[in-house]
């Protein structure tokens, strides 16, 4: 069952455009209107990169990265702390409100954002998505 779960994408995959300047992005903006909605950075892959996203909402982490993060000595800690917040702390939210009300000029942003690359990133999110949904019900109806 696992491999009907799990085929075709590979956990040892690492993003190599990863969003987190977006996680700051979106959570000065969502403070600035006054905004409910929290930023929850998930699929991290190292100690680093949780250790950069300190500072943010919430965050997910994987039960063998808190594993490491708590045999690591916290003093002295050399690599960065909060630097995704940090390095943006005095960077304005941005005004989206010219795209926020006018779907077309939203997915025209969206596709031209990073060179198309957020295109992509969404595109493979989904697929992969469907492909877990899929093996779910298929296991489901077994």
């Amino acid at each position: 069952m696992r491999n009907k779960l799990t085929r075709g994408w590979k956990s040892s995959y690492v993003d190599q455009h990863k969003a987190f300047d977006f996680c700051c992005s979106a959570q000065r903006y969502y403070e600035k209107i006054g905004s409910k909605t929290q930023v929850l950075p998930a699929s991290l892959t190292s100690i680093q990169e949780v250790m950069k996203l300190a500072g943010a909402h919430h965050i997910t982490v994987a039960p063998h990265l808190l594993k490491k993060l708590a045999e690591t000595p916290a003093n002295p800690w050399e690599g960065e702390t909060g630097s995704v917040f940090k390095d943006k702390a005095e960077e304005e939210a941005g005004d989206y409100s010219n795209i926020l009300e006018n779907e077309s000029a939203w997915r025209l942003a969206f596709t031209r954002s990073q060179e198309g690359r957020a295109e992509v990133k969404i595109i493979q999110a989904i697929n992969i998505f469907c492909d877990k949904q899929d093996g779910l019900e298929g296991l489901a109806r077994q």
